[in-house]
Protein backbone atom coordinates (compact mmCIF):
# COMPACT_ATOMS: atom_id res chain seq x y z
CA UNK A 1 0.00 0.00 0.00
CA UNK A 2 2.90 2.35 -0.29
CA UNK A 3 2.45 2.47 -3.69
CA UNK A 4 -0.45 4.32 -3.19
CA UNK A 5 0.79 6.76 -1.43
CA UNK A 6 2.79 7.64 -4.34
CA UNK A 7 -0.22 9.88 -5.51
CA UNK A 8 1.45 12.42 -3.13
CA UNK A 9 5.26 12.04 -5.23
CA UNK A 10 3.68 11.89 -8.84
CA UNK A 11 0.92 14.91 -7.83
CA UNK A 12 2.31 18.09 -6.79
CA UNK A 13 -0.16 18.19 -3.56
CA UNK A 14 0.89 21.68 -3.14
CA UNK A 15 -0.67 22.91 -6.22
CA UNK A 16 -3.98 21.20 -5.99
CA UNK A 17 -4.07 22.65 -2.32
CA UNK A 18 -3.03 26.30 -3.54
CA UNK A 19 -4.94 26.95 -6.93
CA UNK A 20 -8.37 28.30 -7.26
CA UNK A 21 -10.94 26.18 -8.46
CA UNK A 22 -11.97 26.94 -12.02
CA UNK A 23 -15.43 26.90 -13.46
CA UNK A 24 -15.80 23.29 -13.76
CA UNK A 25 -14.71 22.55 -10.72
CA UNK A 26 -16.61 25.66 -8.68
CA UNK A 27 -19.84 24.54 -9.55
CA UNK A 28 -18.69 20.73 -7.81
CA UNK A 29 -17.72 22.28 -5.14
CA UNK A 30 -20.74 25.03 -4.63
CA UNK A 31 -22.72 21.89 -3.96
CA UNK A 32 -21.08 21.07 -0.50
CA UNK A 33 -22.20 24.56 0.80
CA UNK A 34 -25.99 23.62 -0.29
CA UNK A 35 -28.82 22.96 1.66
CA UNK A 36 -29.36 19.29 2.66
CA UNK A 37 -32.63 19.82 1.73
CA UNK A 38 -31.81 20.82 -2.16
CA UNK A 39 -29.09 18.92 -2.62
CA UNK A 40 -30.27 17.24 -5.09
CA UNK A 41 -30.82 19.77 -7.21
CA UNK A 42 -27.27 21.39 -7.34
CA UNK A 43 -25.87 17.83 -8.23
CA UNK A 44 -26.33 17.91 -12.07
CA UNK A 45 -23.56 15.81 -14.27
CA UNK A 46 -22.09 14.90 -10.64
CA UNK A 47 -23.16 11.90 -8.78
CA UNK A 48 -24.57 12.77 -5.89
CA UNK A 49 -22.73 10.14 -3.78
CA UNK A 50 -19.36 12.27 -5.06
CA UNK A 51 -20.73 15.13 -3.73
CA UNK A 52 -21.58 13.79 -0.38
CA UNK A 53 -17.90 12.53 -0.41
CA UNK A 54 -16.62 15.68 -1.20
CA UNK A 55 -18.35 16.95 2.08
CA UNK A 56 -16.02 14.70 3.90
CA UNK A 57 -12.65 16.67 3.29
CA UNK A 58 -12.70 18.27 6.46
CA UNK A 59 -8.78 19.53 6.16
CA UNK A 60 -6.18 21.03 3.44
CA UNK A 61 -7.83 24.27 3.19
CA UNK A 62 -10.25 26.00 0.35
CA UNK A 63 -9.61 23.30 -2.03
CA UNK A 64 -9.21 20.56 0.28
CA UNK A 65 -12.01 18.68 -1.50
CA UNK A 66 -9.17 18.22 -4.61
CA UNK A 67 -7.94 15.27 -2.23
CA UNK A 68 -11.03 12.90 -2.44
CA UNK A 69 -10.10 12.48 -6.46
CA UNK A 70 -6.41 11.89 -4.96
CA UNK A 71 -7.23 9.72 -2.51
CA UNK A 72 -9.59 7.66 -5.34
CA UNK A 73 -6.52 7.53 -7.39
CA UNK A 74 -4.32 6.30 -4.81
CA UNK A 75 -7.12 4.00 -3.88
CA UNK A 76 -6.92 2.37 -7.44
CA UNK A 77 -3.45 1.66 -7.11
CA UNK A 78 -3.94 -0.49 -4.71
CA UNK A 79 -6.86 -2.18 -6.07
CA UNK A 80 -5.07 -3.37 -9.10
CA UNK A 81 -1.91 -4.35 -7.36
CA UNK A 82 -4.73 -7.06 -5.01
CA UNK A 83 -5.94 -7.94 -8.13
CA UNK A 84 -2.75 -9.33 -9.31
CA UNK A 85 -2.67 -11.14 -6.20
CA UNK A 86 -5.75 -12.31 -5.94
CA UNK A 87 -4.35 -14.32 -9.49
CA UNK A 88 -1.65 -15.58 -7.80
CA UNK A 89 0.92 -13.16 -8.88
CA UNK A 90 4.05 -12.71 -7.39
CA UNK A 91 4.49 -9.40 -5.25
CA UNK A 92 7.04 -7.73 -7.33
CA UNK A 93 5.28 -8.91 -10.57
CA UNK A 94 2.29 -7.34 -9.35
CA UNK A 95 3.73 -3.89 -8.41
CA UNK A 96 5.82 -3.90 -11.38
CA UNK A 97 2.93 -4.23 -14.65
CA UNK A 98 -0.54 -3.09 -12.48
CA UNK A 99 0.46 -1.01 -9.28
CA UNK A 100 3.27 0.91 -10.90
CA UNK A 101 0.77 1.61 -14.74
CA UNK A 102 -2.06 2.59 -12.55
CA UNK A 103 -0.18 5.24 -10.90
CA UNK A 104 1.23 6.25 -13.78
CA UNK A 105 -1.47 6.26 -16.53
CA UNK A 106 -1.67 9.04 -17.92
CA UNK A 107 -5.52 9.61 -18.02
CA UNK A 108 -5.64 9.75 -13.97
CA UNK A 109 -2.48 11.86 -13.79
CA UNK A 110 -4.21 14.81 -15.91
CA UNK A 111 -7.34 14.06 -13.69
CA UNK A 112 -6.53 16.00 -10.48
CA UNK A 113 -9.55 18.28 -10.81
CA UNK A 114 -12.52 18.61 -9.17
CA UNK A 115 -14.37 16.01 -10.89
CA UNK A 116 -15.45 12.40 -9.79
CA UNK A 117 -13.42 10.22 -13.18
CA UNK A 118 -10.60 9.15 -10.63
CA UNK A 119 -13.47 7.52 -8.61
CA UNK A 120 -14.55 5.78 -11.29
CA UNK A 121 -11.48 4.28 -12.27
CA UNK A 122 -11.67 3.05 -8.76
CA UNK A 123 -14.89 2.00 -8.78
CA UNK A 124 -14.04 0.23 -12.28
CA UNK A 125 -10.94 -1.87 -10.60
CA UNK A 126 -12.88 -2.35 -7.49
CA UNK A 127 -15.39 -4.39 -9.46
CA UNK A 128 -12.85 -5.97 -11.71
CA UNK A 129 -11.47 -7.32 -8.02
CA UNK A 130 -14.78 -8.32 -6.91
CA UNK A 131 -15.35 -10.31 -9.95
CA UNK A 132 -12.06 -12.10 -9.64
CA UNK A 133 -12.55 -12.57 -5.89
CA UNK A 134 -15.69 -14.55 -7.12
CA UNK A 135 -14.47 -16.59 -9.59
CA UNK A 136 -11.42 -18.27 -7.22
CA UNK A 137 -13.79 -18.81 -5.04
CA UNK A 138 -17.76 -19.03 -5.64
CA UNK A 139 -19.64 -18.34 -2.53
CA UNK A 140 -22.83 -16.20 -2.35
CA UNK A 141 -21.59 -13.75 0.01
CA UNK A 142 -18.72 -12.70 -2.25
CA UNK A 143 -21.53 -13.14 -4.86
CA UNK A 144 -23.47 -10.59 -2.28
CA UNK A 145 -20.68 -7.76 -2.21
CA UNK A 146 -19.98 -7.60 -6.01
CA UNK A 147 -23.86 -7.19 -6.41
CA UNK A 148 -23.73 -4.50 -3.47
CA UNK A 149 -21.29 -2.79 -4.89
CA UNK A 150 -22.77 -2.74 -8.71
CA UNK A 151 -26.42 -1.83 -7.42
CA UNK A 152 -25.13 1.61 -5.46
CA UNK A 153 -22.00 2.27 -7.83
CA UNK A 154 -24.12 4.84 -9.88
CA UNK A 155 -24.12 7.13 -6.69
CA UNK A 156 -20.67 7.86 -7.30
CA UNK A 157 -19.58 6.83 -10.74
CA UNK A 158 -22.48 7.41 -13.77
CA UNK A 159 -19.98 4.86 -15.44
CA UNK A 160 -20.97 1.96 -13.36
CA UNK A 161 -24.31 1.68 -15.26
CA UNK A 162 -21.22 -0.28 -17.65
CA UNK A 163 -18.80 -1.89 -15.87
CA UNK A 164 -21.04 -2.77 -13.29
CA UNK A 165 -23.68 -4.30 -15.54
CA UNK A 166 -21.28 -6.03 -17.50
CA UNK A 167 -19.36 -7.74 -14.77
CA UNK A 168 -22.55 -9.03 -13.51
CA UNK A 169 -23.64 -9.89 -17.55
CA UNK A 170 -20.36 -11.83 -17.52
CA UNK A 171 -21.16 -13.91 -14.50
CA UNK A 172 -24.21 -14.78 -15.19
CA UNK A 173 -23.05 -15.18 -19.17
CA UNK A 174 -20.48 -17.77 -17.93
CA UNK A 175 -22.67 -20.05 -15.50
CA UNK A 176 -25.53 -20.48 -18.67
CA UNK A 177 -22.43 -21.91 -20.74
CA UNK A 178 -21.57 -24.08 -18.45
CA UNK A 179 -25.24 -25.06 -17.43
CA UNK A 180 -24.38 -24.56 -13.77
CA UNK A 181 -28.46 -23.57 -13.23
CA UNK A 182 -28.20 -23.23 -9.36
CA UNK A 183 -25.40 -20.55 -10.09
CA UNK A 184 -27.12 -19.07 -12.99
CA UNK A 185 -30.28 -18.39 -10.59
CA UNK A 186 -27.93 -17.12 -7.69
CA UNK A 187 -26.42 -14.63 -10.39
CA UNK A 188 -29.80 -14.01 -11.66
CA UNK A 189 -31.35 -13.04 -8.24
CA UNK A 190 -27.91 -10.85 -7.42
CA UNK A 191 -28.37 -9.15 -10.85
CA UNK A 192 -32.13 -8.23 -10.40
CA UNK A 193 -31.37 -6.43 -7.23
CA UNK A 194 -28.08 -4.75 -8.27
CA UNK A 195 -30.62 -3.55 -11.19
CA UNK A 196 -33.44 -2.37 -9.39
CA UNK A 197 -30.92 -0.43 -6.98
CA UNK A 198 -29.06 1.17 -10.03
CA UNK A 199 -32.53 1.76 -11.90
CA UNK A 200 -33.82 3.50 -8.34
CA UNK A 201 -30.51 5.42 -8.42
CA UNK A 202 -31.19 6.46 -11.96
CA UNK A 203 -34.99 7.85 -11.68
CA UNK A 204 -34.25 9.28 -8.59
CA UNK A 205 -30.67 11.35 -9.04
CA UNK A 206 -29.91 11.08 -12.54
CA UNK A 207 -32.57 11.41 -15.11
CA UNK A 208 -34.23 14.50 -12.91
CA UNK A 209 -30.54 16.18 -13.58
CA UNK A 210 -29.86 15.99 -17.41
CA UNK A 211 -30.98 18.89 -19.47
CA UNK A 212 -30.85 19.44 -23.33
CA UNK A 213 -27.68 22.02 -23.07
CA UNK A 214 -25.81 18.89 -21.34
CA UNK A 215 -26.73 16.38 -24.02
CA UNK A 216 -25.90 19.09 -27.15
CA UNK A 217 -22.44 19.43 -25.31
CA UNK A 218 -21.87 16.12 -26.32
CA UNK A 219 -23.21 15.81 -29.52
CA UNK A 220 -19.73 15.36 -31.13
CA UNK A 221 -19.14 12.25 -28.87
CA UNK A 222 -22.35 10.72 -29.88
CA UNK A 223 -21.28 7.18 -32.18
CA UNK A 224 -22.93 7.38 -35.58
CA UNK A 225 -25.01 4.54 -36.32
CA UNK A 226 -24.19 4.26 -40.06
CA UNK A 227 -21.02 1.55 -40.31
CA UNK A 228 -18.91 3.67 -42.21
CA UNK A 229 -19.24 7.08 -40.25
CA UNK A 230 -18.76 4.84 -37.04
CA UNK A 231 -15.59 3.49 -38.01
CA UNK A 232 -14.31 6.75 -39.12
CA UNK A 233 -15.79 8.50 -35.54
CA UNK A 234 -13.84 5.80 -33.36
CA UNK A 235 -10.82 5.95 -35.49
CA UNK A 236 -10.89 10.05 -34.70
CA UNK A 237 -11.68 9.40 -30.95
CA UNK A 238 -9.28 6.91 -30.78
CA UNK A 239 -6.64 8.94 -31.42
CA UNK A 240 -7.52 11.52 -28.84
CA UNK A 241 -8.21 8.75 -25.95
CA UNK A 242 -5.67 6.92 -26.35
CA UNK A 243 -2.56 8.63 -25.04
CA UNK A 244 -4.71 8.64 -22.10
CA UNK A 245 -3.50 4.94 -21.68
CA UNK A 246 0.71 5.64 -21.46
CA UNK A 247 0.78 2.75 -24.63
CA UNK A 248 2.69 3.92 -26.73
CA UNK A 249 1.59 2.00 -29.83
CA UNK A 250 -2.26 0.66 -30.21
CA UNK A 251 -1.25 -2.08 -31.75
CA UNK A 252 0.72 -3.65 -29.17
CA UNK A 253 -1.76 -2.49 -26.54
CA UNK A 254 -4.37 -4.30 -28.22
CA UNK A 255 -1.72 -7.33 -28.23
CA UNK A 256 -1.63 -6.84 -24.35
CA UNK A 257 -5.16 -6.65 -23.38
CA UNK A 258 -5.93 -9.91 -25.53
CA UNK A 259 -3.42 -11.72 -23.98
CA UNK A 260 -4.83 -10.43 -20.53
CA UNK A 261 -8.19 -11.25 -21.92
CA UNK A 262 -7.04 -14.68 -23.10
CA UNK A 263 -4.79 -15.45 -19.93
CA UNK A 264 -7.80 -14.74 -17.29
CA UNK A 265 -9.76 -17.32 -19.73
CA UNK A 266 -7.08 -19.85 -19.99
CA UNK A 267 -7.21 -19.78 -15.92
CA UNK A 268 -10.29 -20.22 -15.32
CA UNK A 269 -11.76 -16.55 -14.71
CA UNK A 270 -13.94 -16.33 -17.66
CA UNK A 271 -16.04 -14.14 -16.32
CA UNK A 272 -13.41 -11.67 -15.69
CA UNK A 273 -11.88 -11.79 -19.07
CA UNK A 274 -15.22 -10.51 -20.34
CA UNK A 275 -15.58 -8.05 -18.07
CA UNK A 276 -13.58 -5.30 -20.05
CA UNK A 277 -15.13 -6.56 -23.77
CA UNK A 278 -19.19 -6.29 -22.12
CA UNK A 279 -18.40 -3.44 -20.79
CA UNK A 280 -16.85 -1.32 -24.29
CA UNK A 281 -19.75 -2.80 -25.82
CA UNK A 282 -22.39 -1.42 -23.89
CA UNK A 283 -20.62 1.86 -24.05
CA UNK A 284 -20.75 1.61 -28.18
CA UNK A 285 -24.60 1.27 -27.94
CA UNK A 286 -24.90 3.86 -25.47
CA UNK A 287 -23.03 6.33 -27.90
CA UNK A 288 -25.31 5.32 -30.40
CA UNK A 289 -27.96 6.11 -28.43
CA UNK A 290 -26.61 9.42 -27.95
CA UNK A 291 -26.92 9.52 -24.09
CA UNK A 292 -23.27 8.60 -23.32
CA UNK A 293 -20.05 10.20 -24.53
CA UNK A 294 -17.74 7.91 -26.67
CA UNK A 295 -13.89 7.97 -25.94
CA UNK A 296 -13.84 11.30 -24.01
CA UNK A 297 -10.62 11.17 -22.75
CA UNK A 298 -12.47 12.71 -19.39
CA UNK A 299 -15.34 10.46 -18.94
CA UNK A 300 -13.78 7.54 -20.30
CA UNK A 301 -10.92 7.81 -17.52
CA UNK A 302 -12.32 4.80 -16.18
CA UNK A 303 -11.77 2.73 -19.22
CA UNK A 304 -8.03 4.29 -19.92
CA UNK A 305 -7.64 2.49 -16.72
CA UNK A 306 -9.03 -0.87 -17.20
CA UNK A 307 -7.13 -1.03 -20.60
CA UNK A 308 -3.88 -0.44 -17.99
CA UNK A 309 -4.98 -3.24 -15.83
CA UNK A 310 -5.93 -5.74 -18.30
CA UNK A 311 -2.41 -5.00 -20.23
CA UNK A 312 -0.32 -5.57 -17.42
CA UNK A 313 -2.22 -8.42 -16.28
CA UNK A 314 -1.32 -9.56 -19.97
CA UNK A 315 2.41 -9.11 -19.63
CA UNK A 316 2.42 -11.18 -16.16
CA UNK A 317 0.74 -14.00 -16.91
CA UNK A 318 2.90 -13.86 -20.19
CA UNK A 319 5.99 -13.98 -17.67
CA UNK A 320 4.41 -16.36 -15.21
CA UNK A 321 4.16 -18.52 -18.21
CA UNK A 322 7.79 -18.46 -19.24
CA UNK A 323 8.81 -19.45 -15.32
CA UNK A 324 9.96 -22.37 -16.12
CA UNK A 325 12.90 -20.77 -18.20
CA UNK A 326 14.35 -19.35 -15.33
CA UNK A 327 13.52 -16.72 -12.78
CA UNK A 328 15.73 -13.91 -15.17
CA UNK A 329 13.64 -14.37 -17.91
CA UNK A 330 10.06 -13.50 -16.67
CA UNK A 331 11.88 -11.27 -14.06
CA UNK A 332 13.54 -9.59 -17.27
CA UNK A 333 10.19 -9.24 -19.22
CA UNK A 334 8.76 -7.53 -16.09
CA UNK A 335 11.11 -4.77 -15.97
CA UNK A 336 11.74 -3.91 -19.17
CA UNK A 337 7.57 -3.74 -19.77
CA UNK A 338 7.51 -1.63 -16.47
CA UNK A 339 10.65 0.64 -17.59
CA UNK A 340 9.25 1.17 -20.98
CA UNK A 341 5.61 2.50 -19.39
CA UNK A 342 7.87 4.85 -17.14
CA UNK A 343 8.99 6.30 -19.35
CA UNK A 344 6.16 6.87 -21.60
CA UNK A 345 3.91 8.03 -18.48
CA UNK A 346 6.90 10.00 -16.87
CA UNK A 347 5.97 13.39 -18.90
CA UNK A 348 2.84 13.54 -16.74
CA UNK A 349 3.93 13.57 -13.26
CA UNK A 350 3.55 16.49 -11.01
CA UNK A 351 2.02 18.17 -14.36
CA UNK A 352 0.04 22.01 -13.73
CA UNK A 353 -2.98 21.38 -16.12
CA UNK A 354 -6.12 23.43 -14.59
CA UNK A 355 -6.78 26.18 -16.15
CA UNK A 356 -6.29 29.67 -14.79
CA UNK A 357 -9.37 31.32 -13.68
CA UNK A 358 -9.60 32.80 -10.29
CA UNK A 359 -12.60 33.98 -8.94
CA UNK A 360 -11.09 33.62 -5.64
CA UNK A 361 -8.92 36.27 -5.90
CA UNK A 362 -12.13 38.29 -6.75
CA UNK A 363 -14.04 37.72 -4.50
CA UNK A 364 -11.27 38.21 -1.57
CA UNK A 365 -11.19 41.09 -3.04
CA UNK A 366 -14.91 42.61 -2.56
CA UNK A 367 -15.03 41.37 0.90
CA UNK A 368 -12.23 43.41 1.80
CA UNK A 369 -13.23 46.87 -0.51
CA UNK A 370 -16.64 46.62 -1.02
CA UNK A 371 -18.83 48.78 1.25
CA UNK A 372 -22.64 48.39 2.80
CA UNK A 373 -23.93 50.43 -0.20
CA UNK A 374 -21.96 48.86 -3.27
CA UNK A 375 -23.59 46.14 -5.89
CA UNK A 376 -21.82 43.20 -6.78
CA UNK A 377 -22.80 41.85 -10.45
CA UNK A 378 -21.43 37.91 -10.75
CA UNK A 379 -21.76 36.90 -13.98
CA UNK A 380 -22.89 33.30 -15.18
CA UNK A 381 -19.28 32.03 -15.45
CA UNK A 382 -18.47 32.78 -12.13
CA UNK A 383 -21.95 32.03 -10.18
CA UNK A 384 -20.83 28.61 -8.71
CA UNK A 385 -17.42 29.71 -7.25
CA UNK A 386 -18.03 33.26 -5.77
CA UNK A 387 -20.85 31.40 -4.10
CA UNK A 388 -18.06 29.12 -2.65
CA UNK A 389 -15.42 31.54 -1.84
CA UNK A 390 -17.63 34.43 -0.80
CA UNK A 391 -20.97 33.44 1.25
CA UNK A 392 -20.67 31.81 4.40
CA UNK A 393 -23.67 28.92 3.20
CA UNK A 394 -25.83 27.44 3.66
CA UNK A 395 -26.75 28.10 -0.16
CA UNK A 396 -30.22 28.11 -2.28
CA UNK A 397 -30.04 26.74 -5.60
CA UNK A 398 -32.45 27.95 -8.99
CA UNK A 399 -33.06 25.22 -12.24
CA UNK A 400 -30.55 27.11 -14.79
CA UNK A 401 -33.04 26.60 -17.88
CA UNK A 402 -31.40 26.16 -21.06
CA UNK A 403 -27.97 28.67 -19.55
CA UNK A 404 -25.71 26.03 -18.01
CA UNK A 405 -25.08 22.10 -18.86
CA UNK A 406 -24.85 21.82 -14.98
CA UNK A 407 -28.51 22.20 -14.43
CA UNK A 408 -28.38 24.45 -11.81
CA UNK A 409 -27.48 28.28 -10.37
CA UNK A 410 -27.31 29.48 -6.76
CA UNK A 411 -29.36 32.13 -5.58
CA UNK A 412 -27.72 34.64 -4.13
CA UNK A 413 -29.91 35.83 -1.08
CA UNK A 414 -28.30 39.11 -0.65
CA UNK A 415 -30.53 41.75 -2.61
CA UNK A 416 -27.22 43.81 -3.16
CA UNK A 417 -25.72 41.03 -5.39
CA UNK A 418 -26.58 40.83 -8.92
CA UNK A 419 -26.37 37.52 -10.46
CA UNK A 420 -26.79 37.04 -14.12
CA UNK A 421 -28.49 34.09 -15.86
CA UNK A 422 -27.50 34.49 -19.18
CA UNK A 423 -23.87 34.89 -20.84
CA UNK A 424 -24.91 36.79 -24.36
CA UNK A 425 -24.42 39.53 -26.03
CA UNK A 426 -27.37 41.97 -23.94
CA UNK A 427 -26.83 40.21 -20.31
CA UNK A 428 -24.40 42.89 -18.96
CA UNK A 429 -26.51 45.61 -20.21
CA UNK A 430 -29.75 44.09 -18.34
CA UNK A 431 -26.81 43.42 -15.71
CA UNK A 432 -25.65 46.88 -15.30
CA UNK A 433 -29.62 47.84 -15.09
CA UNK A 434 -30.41 46.15 -12.19
CA UNK A 435 -27.51 47.24 -10.28
CA UNK A 436 -27.75 50.73 -11.05
CA UNK A 437 -31.59 50.37 -10.09
CA UNK A 438 -30.10 49.19 -6.54
CA UNK A 439 -27.17 52.08 -6.03
CA UNK A 440 -27.35 55.07 -4.31
CA UNK A 441 -25.19 57.84 -4.78
CA UNK A 442 -21.79 57.47 -4.60
CA UNK A 443 -21.81 53.64 -4.59
CA UNK A 444 -19.94 51.24 -7.12
CA UNK A 445 -20.29 47.92 -8.64
CA UNK A 446 -18.10 45.31 -8.44
CA UNK A 447 -18.28 42.99 -11.60
CA UNK A 448 -16.92 39.39 -10.98
CA UNK A 449 -16.51 37.68 -14.42
CA UNK A 450 -14.67 34.33 -15.02
CA UNK A 451 -14.86 31.52 -18.06
CA UNK A 452 -16.10 34.93 -20.11
CA UNK A 453 -17.23 33.51 -23.54
CA UNK A 454 -16.43 36.41 -26.69
CA UNK A 455 -20.24 37.29 -27.01
CA UNK A 456 -20.60 38.13 -23.41
CA UNK A 457 -16.97 40.38 -23.35
CA UNK A 458 -18.31 42.09 -26.64
CA UNK A 459 -21.65 42.65 -24.93
CA UNK A 460 -19.26 44.29 -21.52
CA UNK A 461 -17.51 46.43 -23.67
CA UNK A 462 -20.83 47.98 -25.35
CA UNK A 463 -22.79 48.31 -22.07
CA UNK A 464 -19.59 49.63 -19.97
CA UNK A 465 -19.01 52.37 -23.13
CA UNK A 466 -18.72 55.82 -21.89
CA UNK A 467 -18.86 54.53 -17.89
CA UNK A 468 -16.05 55.20 -15.44
CA UNK A 469 -14.45 51.86 -15.08
CA UNK A 470 -11.53 51.00 -12.93
CA UNK A 471 -9.80 47.30 -13.76
CA UNK A 472 -8.09 45.38 -10.97
CA UNK A 473 -5.58 42.87 -11.76
CA UNK A 474 -6.47 40.12 -8.94
CA UNK A 475 -5.57 36.81 -9.81
CA UNK A 476 -5.32 36.29 -13.45
CA UNK A 477 -8.89 37.90 -14.14
CA UNK A 478 -9.28 41.30 -13.77
CA UNK A 479 -11.93 42.46 -11.47
CA UNK A 480 -14.15 45.61 -12.63
CA UNK A 481 -15.62 48.41 -10.62
CA UNK A 482 -17.72 50.91 -12.10
CA UNK A 483 -18.21 54.20 -10.59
Amino acid sequence: MLLALGVLVVHDVGYLLAHPYWVDEAWVVSSTKVRWSELTGATGPTPIGFTLLLRAAVFGGEQRQRLIPLAAAGLSVGAAYLCGRELGLRRFTALCVLAVPVLLTPAMLLRNDLKQFTTEALLAVVVLLLTLRLESSWSRPRLAALAVVVGLGPLLANADLFFGSGALLAVAVVALSGRQWRRLGEVVVAGLAAGATMLAVVVLFLLPRQNPTLSHYWDAYYLPSNPADAATFLSARAAMWFPGTGLEFGWLALLLVLLGVTGLALRGYRASALLLPLAAIEVLVAGVADVYPVLDPRTSTWLSVLVVVMAGLGVALVAEQLIARGRAVPIGITLAATLAYVASAGPGVRSHQLPREDVRAQAMYVQTHRSPTDVVIVDLGANWGYAYYAEAGPLAVIPSGPAAATGFLIRYDDPRVVAMHSRDVTSPRRALAAARGLLPAGGRIFVVRSHVPRGEERGWEQALSGSRVTSVPVGVERLLIVQ
